[in-house]
């Protein structure tokens, strides 16, 4: 990918270059940013201990879909939340790539468990 001063469609993603390792999808309109932190999350010393944290990146594309899909699909703005897991915390999806896989966290990167990930989307204020 090319660094670009503004963000791309979450679908243009190239989730496996090097020189990237951070993606922040925004799920207002679910356009990406991305970047390179050298250290990695903060937390992977202790998540690497469980692996429903890690997910693949065809886990990453098919849930960024459902998110993108259940939410209304094309729009300009909408206010994502999953049902009784979070408020306006997934204003950004952060999604870290390690090398036990990807880790899903919401906009303060606080990680987030497959199981927890899984449950529908709050429909209320879309």
């Amino acid at each position: 990918m090319i660094e670009k001063d503004e963000w791309i469609p979450y679908t243009e993603l190239d989730w496996n270059d090097d020189k990237f390792n951070v993606f922040s999808i925004d799920t207002r309109d679910f356009h990406a940013g991305y970047r390179l932190e050298e250290k990695g999350h903060k937390d992977y010393d202790t998540l690497a201990k469980y692996p429903e944290f890690f997910h693949t990146e065809e886990e990453i594309k098919i849930l960024l879909k459902r998110y993108y899909d259940d939410s209304g699909g094309k729009r300009d703005w909408r206010y994502f939340a999953l049902i009784g897991v979070s408020n306006w915390g997934f204003k950004y999806i952060r999604i870290w790539r390690s090398d036990k896989g990807f880790i899903v966290c919401n906009s303060d990167n606080v990680a987030f468990k497959k199981y927890l990930l899984d449950v529908e989307i709050d429909k209320e204020h879309l």
